[in-house]
């Protein structure tokens, strides 16, 4: 069983799900979100059939289209009913729609996305944002902090876990994924030109290096460190950056509209499109579903050889 999560419900979340659902058979799903909502989106969209609901806040109105403490409440609320699902069996895989960490944070809980609640949930020690698309595949060593922190925060054993977990994941789902048996991994630098041998930063050197030869001596194949501004030029099964905007720039300049992200870890599957709350088009009807899709076709491909 696989449950979807409708997001923020002032956002575009409520209508990605209920037009991507259309392509799918249903049996197998279970939305988790506001009731009311969700019925409101099925008759503006001319949906006929939805699957089962677990309903989040019924008589839920429909709130402003912007960050708010009350959405935010129902977002936050609809993710913690998506984890005791999961704990309880009820579901085993997860789609999530998009929220706003803002609004969370708004409604007073200190919420740094999906990927840090779910594995804080599910006490998970070594986990990676990673995201999938036909053009490339990015895992992120770190993920939503200040670039002023990236250097601080990196260290040895940090992108060793992130190539390992990339590796695993691509040897695991390697059909699915429609990479190489013995896949390879590009790991990029963090500094202009990889650091120019110590002359524009020495992390290259000092961090990055001992990790790719602590992974190349497990077996990995493993390159490295890459100089950014032309690593993505190279053919690679997937690639490590070392912060958010340096792996997802590329990405979604190529592919914004069908990437989806997955939380790599995870004792289940979860994916999510790579798209936010688009609060600017939510009720306008125009939003557009296929990176829902996508996440959701996934799930179901990851899921059938995950388990």
């Amino acid at each position: 069983m696989i449950g979807i999560t409708t997001g923020d419900p002032t956002g575009i979340g409520p209508e990605v799900v209920l037009k991507a659902l259309t392509r799918f058979e249903q049996d197998n799903v279970v939305l988790i979100g506001p009731l009311s909502v969700i019925k409101e989106e099925k008759r503006k969209a001319g949906i006929s059939d939805i699957p089962e609901v677990v309903d989040i806040g019924n008589g839920l109105k429909i709130l402003p289209k912007r960050p708010s403490k009350e959405g935010g409440e129902i977002a936050y609320r609809t993710l913690i009913r998506a984890i005791d699902l999961l704990k309880s069996g009820k579901i085993t895989s997860l789609v999530t729609a998009p929220v706003s960490k803002k609004a969370i944070n708004l409604a007073g809980y200190s919420f740094q996305g999906h990927t840090e609640l779910l594995a804080t949930a599910f006490s998970v020690q070594k986990y990676a944002m990673f995201f999938h698309s036909e053009k490339m595949n990015i895992a992120l060593v770190t993920r939503h902090i200040p670039l002023f922190r990236v250097a601080k925060e990196l260290s040895i054993q940090r992108i060793y876990d992130t190539v390992k977990l990339t590796h695993r994941f691509l040897s695991s789902h390697q059909k699915v994924l429609k990479v190489r048996k013995s896949p390879i991994i590009g790991v990029l630098g963090l500094n202009p030109h990889a650091g120019e041998g110590g002359d524009i930063g020495d992390e290259e050197e000092r961090i990055i290096l001992p990790a790719i030869n602590r992974a190349k001596r497990e077996g990995m194949d493993v390159k490295g460190p890459l100089v950014p501004d032309t690593a993505y030029r190279e053919s690679f099964d997937a690639y490590v950056a070392m912060y958010h905007d340096q792996g997802l720039i590329p990405l979604k300049l190529l592919k914004f509209e069908t990437a989806v992200n997955i939380t790599l870890g995870l004792p289940f599957i979860r994916t999510s499109p790579s798209h936010g709350t688009a609060y600017n088009i939510a009720g306008k009807e125009i939003a557009d579903q296929r990176g829902m899709e996508e996440a959701i076709n996934l799930a179901i491909k990851l899921s059938s050889s995950f388990y």
